[in-house]
Parts: structure tokens; C-alpha cells; sequence
């Protein structure tokens, strides 16, 4: 056991000597030349991930811009002012939306299918505001009416 510690310790006593007498290696001219080499790699990387980081970014926007263009719906309001159902709801919803369209040319109106409902939807608002404006004008005639989210027909038409 004590040979054992005596060539352990001799073992370590002869590495700290080897290191203790190392060159200094931060003058040496090849030391100066690995580090110029790491730095360029360093700055090198970076100018990478700044450019894969950039085209990302190009890369996304052109998809969410392609993507806006695709998509001739957006989300808004509308105001409901009928819900039928029965064996001759569909009729009568049609019946309802030629009485509102006579009433209000301007307004574009909407016969949906619902299930198990026929419902009569006006408007495309893309603000709730908006669509409360234009409730508070057919509120006499449909004092039922309400404002939901919905699906609108958008303005601007998708680009081919």
C-alpha cells in the first residue's frame, strides 16, 4: 500500500513540474495565430446566425402576407335578426330577406344555414360599433336582433 501512495505521489509531483515549466504559450506566435483563427470563426458564426435569423424573418412575413392575400374572409360582426326552423324554413327565411332588403337596400343580408335553424344575418362590421350603430337603426322593425361574432365578407378582394 505504500508503494502504491509513494509512485502516486511521485506521479503528481512530476506533473506539476511539467506544468510549472510550460512555455508561456499566450506570446508564442502560434498561440497569436489560433486565435486570430478562433475570432474570425467566432465572428463568422455570428454574421451566419444574423443572416439565417434575417431570412427567417423574410421568410415568415412573405408566408403571413401570402397567406393574407389567400384569405377573402376576415373575422367582424353581424346582426341576427331571424332564426327558423321547421319544414318550410328555408322558404321563409327567403321570404324575410327580400322583406329586409326592400326595407334596406344598403345593407347586405345573409340566409344562412344554422343547424337545425334557417337565421337571416345582415351586415359585414368590423367593429362592434359599427354594428351596434346599424341595430340601433332596424331596432324598431327587429326588436329581437343581437350582435355576433362572425366570418364578414372582406373588402379588399385576394390578389390571383
Amino acid at each position: 500500500m505504500s508503494k502504491t501512495a509513494l509512485s502516486l505521489a511521485a506521479c503528481l509531483l512530476i506533473s506539476f513540474t511539467l506544468h510549472s515549466q510550460a512555455p508561456d504559450l499566450e506570446t508564442s506566435p502560434s498561440y497569436e495565430v489560433k486565435n486570430a483563427i478562433n475570432n474570425l470563426d467566432t465572428i463568422t458564426a455570428v454574421n451566419k446566425s444574423t443572416i439565417n435569423a434575417e431570412s427567417n424573418l423574410t421568410q415568415y412575413f412573405d408566408t403571413m402576407d401570402s397567406l393574407d392575400q389567400k384569405t377573402p374572409s376576415n373575422y367582424g360582426y353581424r346582426i341576427q335578426i331571424q332564426s327558423i326552423s321547421g319544414p318550410n324554413a328555408r322558404e321563409n327565411i327567403y321570404d324575410k330577406q327580400s322583406e329586409f332588403i326592400s326595407r334596406f337596400p344598403e345593407i347586405r343580408s345573409y340566409a344562412l344555414w344554422s343547424s337545425p335553424n334557417w337565421v337571416l344575418r345582415i351586415g359585414d362590421f368590423r367593429s362592434r360599433l359599427e354594428a351596434s350603430e346599424i341595430q340601433e337603426m332596424i331596432k324598431p322593425e327587429y326588436p329581437a336582433s343581437f350582435i355576433l361574432s362572425n366570418i364578414i365578407e372582406s373588402q379588399f378582394k385576394p390578389k390571383d
